[in-house]
């Protein structure tokens, strides 16, 4: 994604997740939007020299990048009619209710261009918020030096490899290389101690072989 590409505005990022969500058939809860968003920033700052598009403040939470921007998103977007959000109960006592989010059916979503590595992710972690979480906290360039409560420094994110096409040789170049190839193959081979420029300086300090005579060896026993 080339560094003139204009940035989505928050909601449209937000929408886009929301639609690719249901495409995949994944609930779009509170808890995975948030990372969600979050990897959106992660890739546009992959591919724009660290700066995000939503330009948010992302910290460490105990559940992981966290911007309150986002929290302050879901609400303008249910207050001003484009955001619809359900509260489903949790568990009495044990699992707190469960947020989630969706689109009226009227709603206008802009594609989400340059985004599209978000719709992979999201195919690849599903409805598995743990495996989500796995992947955002292992290998996601801000979050592997942070610590609770650190805000996340998206300069650390990594832009895409560069692949350099390999340059076909010319059928001269390829004859040449055989050659090569061959007469190097056909060469004896010398032990690597034979090429070492310090071995005769080494071998010359060894004592003859002569010299050191037969090895002797002297049985003592001791008398009762």
């Amino acid at each position: 994604m080339s560094g003139d590409v204009r940035a989505p505005e928050s909601g449209d990022i937000l929408r886009g997740i929301i639609r690719w969500c249901r495409q995949e058939d994944v609930a779009a809860t509170r808890t995975r939007l948030m990372k969600l968003m979050y990897l959106a920033d992660l890739h546009f700052a992959r591919n724009h020299g660290g700066a995000t598009a939503t330009g948010w403040t992302w910290k460490l939470d105990a559940f992981g990048p966290l911007a309150t921007e986002c929290y302050r998103l879901f609400d303008t977007g249910v207050k001003d009619g484009w955001l619809r959000h359900h509260e489903l109960s949790g568990v009495e006592g044990r699992d707190p209710a469960t947020h989630v989010y969706s689109l009226p059916a009227e709603a206008v979503v802009e594609d989400l261009v340059g985004l599209g590595r978000v719709k992979t992710w999201i195919k690849d972690y599903g409805d598995s918020t743990a495996a989500l979480l796995s992947f955002v906290y292992a290998e996601t360039e801000p979050m592997l030096a942070a610590r609770p409560g650190d805000e996340l420094d998206f300069s650390t994110a990594l832009p895409p490899p560069s692949w350099i096409p390999a340059v076909p040789l010319s059928a001269k170049a390829m004859k040449r290389l055989k050659e090569v190839s061959a007469r190097m193959a056909s060469r004896p081979r010398q032990s690597p101690l034979s090429e070492c420029p310090l071995d005769a300086t080494y071998f010359a300090g060894l004592p003859a072989e002569e010299a050191i005579g037969p090895a002797e060896f002297v049985l003592v026993f001791d008398e009762d």
